[in-house]
């Protein structure tokens, strides 16, 4: 290609980037309309995302613009001084309106649920930067750093990739540093289009261990295509000293019901149907099952709920692949992810020590989330004391 040619499509940039993100069509589809390759389209493209030359921002759909604004220090001060957690980080950010409203409980085929759905990828999109600079600040090369699953952590570890690409200096002497694989053996992504990868936690560990240059020897994966191994090391998941964690909230439109899961899923296939069965029974039990490191736990108290329901939790927990509660639960400091109005009503009643079956120790947790979220937690911890 010619240097005119070259400046060309750059001077097309900005169109080409609008057409793109903001009307989701394809490098086929954009090939027709101008003079270049699908191929050519591409690589210039990701080499414009690598400048990170364009910030688009469309205030119509919020699924395809979230950013972080600010930090909120007092939120994170007031929250975590009125609840068990050791730490919060907030964030004030613009973008994700439709992920702090109740339309993600309505049906899947709804535009109004998927747009909600898509704003929470953008939401936790967000959050996956802040949480990605505090791991930055956080890691040392002795640590055993421990993954799961989930979109937070898989949006921070993709943060840290585009950090290293601009400042590679900062990702090196590592070498010490073992990382872990926390759980396995379903696929994780997001709502919207694909990521380009699953955010599953072999995942998540395997390019967090690329990031860092981590040698093979010290990275342990659960289970999946990228580990020969039939089982975790007990020596080393026993002595995490951070945990990188996100909270997922099963209900029928979360990704495990979604598509073909169930012939993925195997064993679980079944108790999972139960908790849709009890979920379509009742809306009040949406938000009733969460999970961290794919540990499923009950939202509240287990007197409230169906026994159906807690029968199929424990037949998920006995079957999944993931370390022990106690691994997680007994890490050093344990950085959660999670906002957004589909997290809310879990995060206050684990925050607040209404789980006791979750796989975490409150007193080492820094909760990173949104301003929204922060304050609807402390307005409802409000409304509780009145």
């Amino acid at each position: 290609m010619s240097a005119d040619s070259q400046d060309t499509l750059d001077d097309l940039g900005f169109e080409i980037a609008k057409a793109k993100w903001l009307e989701g069509r394809s490098f086929e589809d954009l090939a027709r309309d101008y003079p270049y390759s699908k191929a050519t389209l591409h690589r210039r493209f990701q080499k414009w995302q690598d400048a990170r030359r364009f910030e688009l921002i469309d205030t119509w759909d919020t699924a395809t613009a979230a950013r972080v604004e600010r930090l909120e220090d007092d939120l994170a001060e007031e929250l975590a001084g009125r609840t068990l957690i050791w730490r919060a980080r907030v964030a004030r950010i613009a973008g994700a309106d439709h992920a702090y409203t109740g339309e993600y409980r309505g049906s899947a085929a709804s535009a109004a649920t998927q747009t909600a759905h898509s704003a929470s990828d953008a939401l936790h999109g967000a959050l996956g930067e802040v949480a990605a600079d505090l791991l930055i600040n956080l890691l040392n090369p002795h640590m055993v750093v421990g993954l799961a699953s989930g979109r937070g952590v898989g949006f921070a570890i993709a943060r840290l990739e585009e950090v290293a690409r601009r400042t590679p200096a900062w990702f090196t002497g590592y070498k010490a540093l073992r990382v872990v694989s926390l759980c396995g053996g379903t696929r994780v992504g997001r709502w919207g289009p694909s990521t380009g990868r699953d955010f599953d936690a072999d995942g998540n560990a395997y390019y967090l261990g690329e990031i860092l240059k981590v040698p093979l020897a010290n990275r342990v994966y659960m289970h999946g295509w990228i580990s020969h191994t039939s089982e975790p090391r007990p020596e080393i998941m026993a002595t995490l000293d951070l945990a990188l964690v996100g909270l997922g909230v099963l209900n029928t439109q979360h990704h495990f019901f979604r598509h073909n899961a169930e012939v993925q899923l195997g064993a679980m296939a079944k108790p999972l149907g139960e908790i849709r069965a009890c979920q379509r029974a009742n809306a009040d039990l949406l938000d009733s099952v969460a999970d961290i490191g794919h540990r499923l736990f009950a939202l509240g108290p287990r007197e409230d709920l169906p026994d159906e329901l807690l029968g199929a939790i424990d037949q998920i927990n006995g079957v999944i692949r993931a370390v022990p509660a106690e691994t997680i639960r007994s890490a050093r400091q344990t950085i959660l992810i999670a906002g957004g109005a589909q997290k809310a009503g879990g995060l206050l009643k684990l925050i607040t020590g209404g789980c006791p079956d979750a796989p975490v120790n409150l007193g080492t947790v820094t909760l990173v989330t949104d301003a929204w979220t922060a304050g609807e937690l402390l307005s409802r911890l409000k409304e509780e004391q009145v």
